[in-house]
């Protein structure tokens, strides 16, 4: 069974959950509001929410997007709004799970994915498969934005600075309204 909270991550509840010997571990439950899911309903339940245009905060799992995403940290996950392009981390429908791995290879109806810390690419997935994008991961407890990176390559890198420099200054531009 996997547990995803609910609640709002700003919310101030988090607390560390703590052994039985009084030694903190290093995981993170919220103590109010958490619902127990099967693997099968988190999926559906992350699919409807991004298909009706939400975000969602999912726990990433597994070692394969190290250093990028760390096992245990939480992701956003936002509906995917424009064109996807290589290098964008993205939240794939896989057969028994949900992968957020990087976009290493885009054609017109399949695209391929890799995590970073993975040695060789996934299986292609058709495009239908896509939920979603990866835009930030809770970190040390400050919310972190994922970019990319120039192991993908320069134009990749460039393009993603350059779009984080435009949605920074059209979120000053409003807040000046």
């Amino acid at each position: 069974m996997t547990k995803i909270s609910l609640t709002q991550l700003a919310s101030g509840r988090e607390k560390p959950l703590v052994a039985e010997d009084g030694r903190h571990r290093r995981s993170w439950t919220s103590t109010s509001h958490v619902r127990s899911l099967t693997r099968e309903s988190h999926r559906e339940l992350v699919s409807e929410v991004l298909r009706a245009g939400g975000r969602m905060w999912v726990r990433g799992r597994g070692p394969s997007m190290l250093p990028t995403i760390r096992p245990g940290e939480r992701v956003l996950l936002e509906p995917l709004s424009s064109r996807l392009r290589k290098g964008d981390i993205v939240a794939v429908r896989a057969h028994r799970c949900i992968l957020v791995h990087r976009v290493v290879e885009c054609t017109v109806d399949t695209i391929t994915t890799c995590g970073d810390a993975s040695p060789r690419a996934d299986a292609p997935s058709p495009r239908s498969s896509i939920l979603g994008v990866a835009t930030a991961v809770i970190r040390r407890g400050r919310v972190v934005g994922l970019t990319r990176t120039l192991r993908h390559g320069f134009v990749a890198l460039a393009l993603g600075e350059l779009y984080r420099w435009r949605r920074q200054v059209g979120s000053v531009a409003r807040s000046l309204r």
